[in-house]
């Protein structure tokens, strides 16, 4: 009977393993915490498709935080080339006030990010605190512009075809997997059913 549970279990676990699938990469955040006069860390280099987000957990009273990168250091975010946090709060009473955020979570999912940022951290009460921030292009990607593409005379028809032609070989390959753990699954129950016939 031991033997018999025993290939059971092996054959089984034979089956299954060809339908176990990896999971996606999960989205990478980076936290950065704001204080009262410092970040923790003033520094931060990540890749483009990292979000960054600065948590703000200064909580003195009436007391908020606003960063940003200062292009022409005039004291305000809103030239062209410059963005912000918009103001971050300590604590939040989202019941009465539903746009308060104690965070800025920062979404970086376009090369034109791409550079090194001197950025500001401005309170209401005239406070001033720099950090910096490196965004790099992700090593990972393969992309190439339009006039390289036509010159290596490779086009993006060209890979939306060898996507569509991927597609249908995985599904293919999922099939197969599928098929073969069918037969498996019969294979076990005609062993199972061998082994426990009694003997004369």
């Amino acid at each position: 009977m031991k033997r018999t549970w025993l290939a059971f279990t092996v054959i089984l676990l034979t089956a299954f393993t060809p339908l176990t699938s990896t999971a996606a990469d999960s989205p990478i955040v980076f936290t950065v915490i704001v204080r009262a006069g410092e970040h923790s860390p003033d520094s931060v280099s990540v890749e483009v498709g990292t979000t960054v987000q600065y948590k703000n957990v200064d909580t003195r009273e009436n007391i908020t935080h606003y960063i940003g990168f200062d292009g022409n250091g005039d004291g305000d975010f809103t030239d062209a080339g410059e963005f912000s946090s918009g103001p971050l709060n300590g604590t939040c009473d989202w019941e009465n006030d539903s746009d308060c955020r104690v965070a800025w979570i920062f979404v970086i999912n376009s090369t034109d990010y791409v550079g090194n940022y001197n950025l500001i951290d401005y309170t209401n009460t005239d406070e001033t605190h720099n950090v910096s921030l490196e965004i790099k292009a992700d090593d990972h990607d393969e992309g190439h512009d339009d006039e390289h593409d036509e010159e290596d005379g490779h086009s993006h028809d060209d890979d939306h075809s060898t996507s569509e032609e991927t597609a249908d070989e995985l599904s293919t390959e999922e099939l197969l997997q599928r098929g073969g753990a069918f037969f498996l699954l019969m294979a076990a129950f005609l062993v199972i059913s061998m082994l426990a016939r009694p003997r004369r």
